[in-house]
């Protein structure tokens, strides 16, 4: 029997091998009645290993298509913000669609929505062996994986709708906590370096997946074969015959030969035989120099590899930059964003070039920023109007949730029963109490309002009950 030596279960959370193994499919759309789309199981043979995959999927179906990016921006996040210990990306919702679409349309956040709650429900099983040329037994090793364990979020909507309904707030704190072995495998340094340029090139969804799992498997003399119905499985393709797993692919193949990723691609064979070729062209290496100074400032090797090869220019000026920064907790995650998008920052003319000029840049962002916040203030607002127009009981509905979360550790349960009568008969404007509690800026400043409040109108906080019972 063929041994898998040295074999490390830990491989199998790593973020390349859930890229390799095609955990969200490449395809867009999957029919929602599909049996394929709640369960699965695929085999393939890729190089010289045989993977096995059995999928769950739950109530939202197989991650699919936009869910790679949605996943990628996630996983670039908690880099930047140095991967903190509790597995946690804090970000927005707002943030993420403009990472992933490059516009804020309304229709985007709900399938922002769907995409978390996919990639939330979905777990697998993976057994994974050393092909044996010589077919004689594999033993396999066995392991379930995840990729998000909870995500955190606000929303809007009516107190009785179905939460289908309700609608992710776009600058409301959005918390995503990774799987241990997802997150564990970033900070170890098992993430998969991506060239972020070509991927802003790549228009569509299912380029930017197919780049994803192609650069996942490449060889080292940049040449790829396989079984057409074996690669379908890896790229998550629901169809089994060659002739349709050819017509999926073909949009993101053109794509990819055009931004010069591949430089072809061949099918040999016929029928279930049928196997595709791919053939790389050769990417840049990085000037080691370089690499040493992104090294320095606590750039993971992989990581520094890819981005002294994609930023020659950049480079230096950026670990100059954050070498300058006192008191940086985070000199890798910083180094990396001024990469990514130097345009946030006031660097020297020669690091924004081409991309724009500093004071231009800067000034171009903070009037986004600006005009994000007064499109959020004039939404709130709008939403404030209906509620107030509102009856009494029907206020006291709405918001309710929102001041028991905002009034928790402040009032009794008794005060809040009485609040609660003072908003349904009128005596208190719900929508106006809630307004107040949200404009807050500090929990301090919402407790010593809370404190005035609840003397006006006779409230029992909490520290009243405890001193009567202890009295």
């Amino acid at each position: 029997m063929t041994k898998i030596k040295n074999l490390e279960l830990d491989y199998f959370t790593a973020e390349r091998f859930v890229a390799q193994i095609g955990i969200v499919s490449i395809q867009s759309r999957i029919e929602e009645d599909s049996p394929l789309n709640r369960r699965w199981t695929s085999y393939s043979e890729v190089g010289d290993s045989i993977y096995t995959v059995e999928g769950y999927a739950a109530d939202f179906g197989r991650p699919r298509g936009v869910d790679t990016d949605i996943l990628m921006a996630l996983e670039t996040l908690f880099m930047c913000q140095g991967c903190p210990g509790n597995n946690t990306v804090t970000t927005t919702a707002y943030e993420i669609v403009q990472l992933v679409y490059r516009n804020t349309s309304g229709v985007l956040y709900k399938r922002l929505h769907e995409s978390l709650l996919r990639l939330w429900r979905v777990g697998f099983m993976v057994s994974w062996g050393h092909n044996d040329p010589e077919g004689n037994l594999v033993r396999f090793a066995n392991r379930s994986l995840s990729l998000i364990e909870a995500v955190q979020f606000w929303s809007q909507g009516k107190r009785r709708d179905s939460p289908d309904l309700a609608e992710i707030e776009a600058h409301g704190k959005l918390v995503i906590r990774f799987s241990e072995q997802l997150a564990g495998s970033i900070r170890a340094g098992y993430y998969q370096h991506l060239n972020r340029k070509l991927l802003t090139e790549l228009e569509q969804p299912v380029a930017r997946a197919l780049y994803r799992i192609l650069q996942a498997h490449r060889p080292p003399d940049g040449v790829l074969t396989c079984k057409v119905s074996h690669w379908g499985t890896r790229c998550g393709i629901i169809a089994t015959d060659p002739r349709k797993i050819r017509r999926t692919l073909e949009s993101a193949h053109d794509e990819l030969r055009a931004s010069g990723y591949l430089a072809g691609v061949e099918y040999t064979g016929r029928g279930a035989n049928q196997e595709i070729t791919y053939h790389y062209r050769a990417a840049g290496s990085a000037d080691p120099h370089l690499v040493e100074l992104l090294r320095s400032v606590g750039v993971a090797k992989p990581s520094a590899m890819q981005y002294a090869a994609e930023y020659p220019d950049r480079v230096e000026t950026t670990v100059q930059y954050v070498k300058d920064r006192k008191g940086t907790r985070n000199k890798a995650g910083l180094a990396v964003d001024i990469l990514l998008n130097p345009e946030k920052y006031d660097l020297p003319e020669a690091l924004t070039t081409p991309v724009a000029r500093a004071e231009d840049a800067k000034k171009a962002t903070q009037q986004s920023q600006q005009a994000a916040e007064q499109a959020a203030d004039a939404e709130f607002q709008a939403r404030q109007a209906v509620l107030l127009a509102l009856d009494p009981a029907t206020q006291w509905e709405n918001c309710c949730s929102t001041i028991r979360l905002l009034t928790k550790g402040v009032l009794a349960e008794s005060g809040l029963t009485r609040l609660e009568a003072l908003c349904r008969t009128g005596e208190v404007s719900a929508a106006e109490l809630s307004r107040r509690l949200s404009a807050s800026v500090s929990k301090a400043e919402r407790s010593a309002f809370m404190q005035v409040f609840a003397r006006q109108h006779t409230l029992t906080l909490i520290e009243d009950a405890r001193r009567v019972s202890s009295g």
